[in-house]
């Protein structure tokens, strides 16, 4: 307005570099995370606070959480990206007489969330007392600003730039929005994890790309064994070994429980309602992190404990009693899901479709004798393996009878149950189990 009032003031506007500046974020959710990634491309260094944010997210994104108070001690610009809640806890007022005291008289605020976390009376009194260099407000108390003294002399001070809460008002932004929520909700319909739920944890793009095949692993390992061991839940323990451990593992605590519940459960499990629907069903998750690679770099392995044992044809020795039943073993190969060891038995196949479980004698002609009757019924064989019992090499005793092996064949179509009767009726076959996943 000085310029086109034909003036030419510039000592007047006299600026800052933000270059080597200290910005703090209050608040690094979804907002507070595109604000942190954009002030380092402009080579500032950015500190945040936020009490629900991990360390390691905060550590891949190169933001150094401080307290609240050395967040507001040590920033040159202070950026608000925080809901407003009210109550003893809450942030109307987050930032008042107090906290406009611990900022440096050099500092400038910016407030472009909520109006209402600033005590917008102790911030003029800040700004006429030149204990703050300036303040950038989109958002008030009053909006729009009609009656308030207070809100009327901020907007005419010299040192405040202030917008009429345009938010994100541009057309992409508009149409980003709108596209976005489209695709949420379709992706939230079909059962997914959406990637910005208000309760559920907040997941960085570069981290949902990474855990996304391993949440679809868990997935259909728990559709895999509530199929392969039909009972009661109580138990599972969830291990992580290799890199996979570094990150947070509630989004695949959440697809694992989705998938123990999905086909037992009368209600709609989702990944948003599936912690809760584990406490309704009593199911207690034990996690577990290793940072040590065990068989593959990433390993995700499920074990049901029973303090009565469990025995079960595929997961552990039957009748055994042992508390911790090993139940199954799953690695990402080429970002494709695949299942490693199905119980005593090393495995490899892609969890998906029809799949025929085999537990039978460890000796020739069995992959034959399978393969013919499913020929014989006009049954595709998409994928075959044959498993054998987990042992080091010195534990096998060539003059000992051989071991049972456990053949998993993919399959196209649904098997007749003729077929399965044919090919159980052998005496060294010992079971079949068909799942549908």
């Amino acid at each position: 307005s000085s310029t086109k009032a034909g003036k030419w003031e510039k000592s007047r506007f006299l600026g800052v570099e933000v270059r080597n500046k200290v910005l703090g974020i209050i608040g690094l959710g979804k907002v507070g995370t595109e604000v942190a990634r954009r002030a380092q491309g402009l080579e500032m260094l950015v500190i945040a606070f936020d009490p629900y944010v991990a360390p390691e997210q905060a550590r891949k994104l190169g933001v150094t959480m401080l307290s609240f108070e050395e967040v507001l001690k040590q920033a040159d610009f202070v950026t608000l990206h925080t809901s407003l809640t009210s109550g003893p806890n809450g942030t109307k007022g987050l930032i008042s007489t107090q906290e406009l005291l611990l900022l440096k008289p050099a500092a400038r605020l910016i407030n472009c969330a909520r109006g209402g976390l600033i005590d917008e009376e102790a911030l003029l009194n800040a700004l006429n007392e030149n204990r703050l260099a300036g303040v950038a407000l989109d958002v008030f108390s009053q909006e729009p600003v009609r009656d308030s003294t207070v809100l009327k002399q901020l907007l005419a001070h010299e040192r405040v730039i202030a917008t009429p809460h345009l938010g994100a008002s541009t057309e992409e932004a508009q149409i980003g929005v709108a596209t976005d929520v489209a695709e949420q909700i379709i992706s939230v319909l079909r059962g997914n994890f959406p990637r910005s739920a208000v309760n559920a944890p907040l997941i960085l793009p570069e981290t949902l790309q990474v855990l996304q095949p391993y949440m679809r692993l868990v997935e259909q390992m728990g559709h895999l064994y509530t199929q392969l061991q039909p009972g009661p839940l109580n138990k599972i323990e969830f291990s992580c070994s290799g890199d996979i451990a570094n990150y947070d593992l509630r989004p695949l605590q959440a697809a694992l429980i989705k998938g123990l519940l999905e086909s037992i459960s009368d209600a709609h499990v989702n990944m948003i309602n599936a912690p809760s629907l584990a406490k309704q069903w009593g199911l207690e998750i034990i996690e577990q992190k290793s940072n040590i690679p065990a068989e593959f770099a990433n390993l995700i392995t499920l074990r049901v404990v029973n303090a009565n044992g469990y025995p079960s044809s595929f997961a552990g020795k039957p009748g055994s009693g042992d508390e911790h039943v090993e139940a199954l073993s799953g690695t990402v190969m080429h970002g494709e899901p695949r299942i490693v060891r199905v119980g005593r038995y090393w495995a490899e196949f892609v969890p998906e479709g029809y799949i025929l479980f085999c537990r039978n004698l460890d000796k020739p002609g069995m992959i034959g004798r399978v393969g013919t009757v499913l020929g014989k019924a006009g049954v595709n064989i998409r994928h075959m393996d044959v498993g054998p019992i987990v042992r080091t090499p010195h534990q096998r005793d060539p003059q000992q009878p051989p071991d049972t092996a456990l053949m998993i064949v993919s399959v196209d179509d649904p098997i007749p149950e003729w077929a399965l009767q044919e090919i159980g009726a052998a005496g060294d076959i010992f079971g079949l189990t068909v799942v549908k996943l």
